[in-house]
C-alpha cells in the first residue's frame, strides 16, 4: 500500500485527500443530511481528486499543466470554503441546528483546509 503513493508529493496527497472528504461529505451530507454547500467547492474537489487519479493512476496526461491545476482548485476551494463560511457564520447564531449540519460543517472545512495546504505546498515548491 505504501508503494502506491510513493509516487505522490505530500501536496498532492493533501489536495486529493481534501478533494475526496469534500466530495464524501457532499454525498453524506449534503444528499442525505441539513448541510449543503457551494457547488464551486464541490467541482473544484472533484477536478482535483479526478485529475490526481488520472495522472497518477491512470498515468495519462493533462492538456495544461498538472500542478497548475491542484493550485488552482485549492485556491477556487479556498475561496469558496471562505464565502460559505461567512454563510454560516451569519446562519448559525440564534437557531437550533442537528448535530449532523455542525458535522457537515467540519467536513467541508477540514476538505477545504487539506486542499488549501496542498495547494500551498504545491505552489511554494513550484515557485
Amino acid at each position: 500500500m505504501s508503494n502506491m503513493f510513493a509516487a505522490f508529493s505530500q501536496g498532492e496527497l493533501l489536495v486529493a485527500a481534501g478533494g475526496a472528504l469534500i466530495v464524501l461529505t457532499d454525498i453524506v451530507f449534503a444528499m442525505f443530511g441539513p448541510y449543503s454547500f457551494s457547488n464551486i467547492i464541490w467541482a473544484a474537489g472533484a477536478v482535483a481528486l479526478v485529475s490526481v487519479l488520472l495522472v497518477r493512476f491512470g498515468r495519462m496526461s493533462l492538456p495544461f499543466p498538472y500542478e497548475a491545476v491542484l493550485v488552482m482548485a485549492g485556491l477556487v476551494a479556498l475561496l469558496g470554503g471562505l464565502r460559505d463560511l461567512a454563510y454560516d457564520l451569519l446562519y448559525i447564531p440564534g437557531r437550533s441546528l442537528e448535530l449532523t449540519y455542525y458535522l457537515g460543517m467540519l467536513a467541508l472545512y477540514a476538505g477545504v483546509a487539506l486542499m488549501a495546504l496542498g495547494a500551498w505546498l504545491l505552489w511554494r515548491r513550484a515557485a
